[in-house]
């Protein structure tokens, strides 16, 4: 079986709208049911979603995972709620209870990283819908080339599946992004994101 080769897929999925020392957001929960639930009907992922989380909660979630998956399995973490930068540039998700005032309730995106990079894990994507999101990134990541052949191009994907892998899809850089644009449902982002997974039909 071609699939079995490429390990299980699972996901974290977190949407926190209802902050309680900062503005509400709008979004970020419809952002987040939606993507778990192209995840879950369309791409076969195990999903786990949190709504409107804490810091508790959310660092529970990681270190669950962190225990139960296997060495070939896959991890994809999407997170939407605000984000802030310190004086230092160091770049945080923000849980419902944080406050403005006390870092301590702030999830650094080092935290965040430093626990997935302990998972062993074959591949983690984390894909942030935030601001200073880009605090996450550090290069860019090769791409197979659409011109190949089907025989070729498997033989890239077999390839790829062998390698340990841990990349971040955001959606800004080192400045804040709109929460969502003429009262849509979704944030910009995240209805872009949304529209690839729901019109892909191959391996992505």
């Amino acid at each position: 079986n071609e699939a079995g080769s490429f390990g299980e897929f699972h996901a974290l999925v977190i949407g926190n709208n209802d902050y309680l020392n900062y503005p509400k957001l709008s979004t970020a929960i419809s952002d987040a049911k939606d993507v778990a639930n192209i995840l879950s009907n369309r791409y076969g992922f195990k999903t786990t979603t949190l709504i409107n989380a804490n810091r508790f909660t959310i660092l529970a979630a990681l270190n669950r995972l962190n225990k139960k998956l296997a060495k070939n399995d896959n991890l994809l973490v999407y997170y939407a709620g605000h984000g802030e930068l310190d004086n230092s540039k160091t770049g945080y998700w923000l849980p419902v209870d944080a406050n403005r005032s006390d870092q301590r309730k702030w999830i650094s995106n080092k935290a965040v990283t430093d626990i997935l990079n302990a998972m062993d894990v074959k591949r983690v994507l984390i894909v942030a819908d935030s601001c200073y999101s880009g605090a996450l990134t550090r290069s860019s990541i090769a791409q197979i080339d659409t011109a190949v052949g089907d025989a070729q191009r498997m033989q890239m994907l077999r390839s790829m599946a062998k390698s340990r892998a841990r990349t971040a899809l955001v959606s800004g850089g080192m400045q804040p992004v709109a929460d969502q644009v003429d009262s849509g449902k979704h944030s910009v982002f995240a209805n872009a994101f949304l529209q690839v997974l729901l019109q892909n039909d191959d391996i992505i």
